[in-house]
């Protein structure tokens, strides 16, 4: 009698392969999203990291950092970030960019890009091997879900590249001077949603971070320190001038709430705009009417620290005068925070 030998048939191996495929397609969400879950998890703690420095900052000299340093004429006195360093264990970092807090006629090593771009201050810093200090990644500035950031980039032709941050401090629902609204449909309002009477970005912004150096203590945050919003995440690749680095005022300085989570400003045909530099259109990265707005990899809003230093992931959904409330450090107004 001939032996039989046991195996599988050709339509047995179809179901094992195809149960197989169903298994992967449903466990490969659940693994990314998990893996995701981990990213947003080191995002928070980098940015209680941030909240702690300022914390440190504010022991020492009695009022938080600038969101910028400029004087109308030299704009490379180093962003808010910069201020941080020596609280983050970048004290080496800080002492050579501190030499540069120099104006342009001051800085010997002042230099002008290809494109024409004339570079001073924190941006002609150097290590002690020539490599600009704006090509050092900074891992506590940079969220490990947006892979863009994770290289240096450039702003456009003729720029170097740099390193960029995730993170920006907040001027609130501040208006860029002299910009209106921007040219977007007119189902969206959103400077129309909440009017602060603190509009001088320059030195008394809505929020607690100003551009000309004005520095804030406690008891300028009149709205309490745990309803007041003091960094969130930017995404780079899609902020124009983030581009240039996370040394530079512009604008890993200050970012504003006035603009909506996660608004989708390098979506040229969402709204029909341009990429093109300072077009002021609902889609450019380059507008500071729409594109300088907090925005995230993470599905659906984006991480925020508030000024107790406690991290809160706010929905690109919240309620916009909600949202504004939670920008504006002294308007006074109760609200929830979701």
């Amino acid at each position: 009698m001939k032996k039989q030998h046991a195996g599988f048939t050709l339509v047995e191996l179809l179901v094992v392969i195809a149960i197989i495929g169903i298994l992967i397609g449903l466990l490969l969400p659940a693994v990314q999203a998990a893996r995701e879950a981990a990213r947003r998890m080191q995002c928070s703690n980098n940015m209680k990291q941030i909240g702690l420095a300022l914390q440190n900052y504010y022991d020492g000299a009695e009022y938080f950092p600038p969101g910028q340093m400029r004087d109308g004429v030299n704009y490379d006195f180093g962003s808010c970030v910069v201020r941080l360093l020596p609280y983050i264990e970048q004290q080496a970092i800080y002492e050579i960019l501190a030499q540069k807090f120099v104006s342009k006629a001051e800085d010997p090593d002042a230099w002008t890009t290809s494109g024409g771009q004339e570079m001073h201050g924190v941006h002609s810093a150097k290590d002690s091997s020539g490599k600009w200090i704006a090509q050092t990644r900074i891992a506590t500035f940079s969220c490990p879900s947006d892979g863009f950031a994770s290289s240096p980039l450039s702003i456009g032709a003729g720029w170097p590249e740099y390193y960029a941050a995730n993170y920006a401090a907040s001027a609130g629902p501040t208006r860029w001077p002299g910009l209106a609204q921007p040219a977007c449909p007119s189902s969206i309002t959103w400077y129309e949603n909440y009017t602060s009477e603190w509009t001088d970005l320059e030195t008394q912004p809505a929020g607690p971070f100003a551009i000309r150096g004005q520095q804030f203590d406690i008891g300028e945050i009149l709205d309490g320190l745990s309803s007041t919003i003091f960094f969130g995440e930017i995404r780079p690749e899609y902020t124009g001038y983030a581009l240039s680095g996370w040394v530079w005022n512009d604008p890993d300085g200050f970012t504003y709430t006035s603009i909506p989570i996660n608004h989708r400003s390098y979506e040229q045909t969402e709204y029909g705009g341009t990429s093109g530099n300072c077009d002021q259109s609902c889609s450019s990265r380059f507008s500071y009417a729409a594109a300088y707005g907090y925005k995230s990899c993470h599905p659906g809003g984006a991480n925020f620290l508030m000024g107790d230093g406690s991290v809160r992931y706010f929905s690109e959904t919240i309620d916009m005068k909600t949202y504004q409330y939670l920008g504006d450090r002294r308007d006074r107004q109760e609200v929830a925070i979701p």
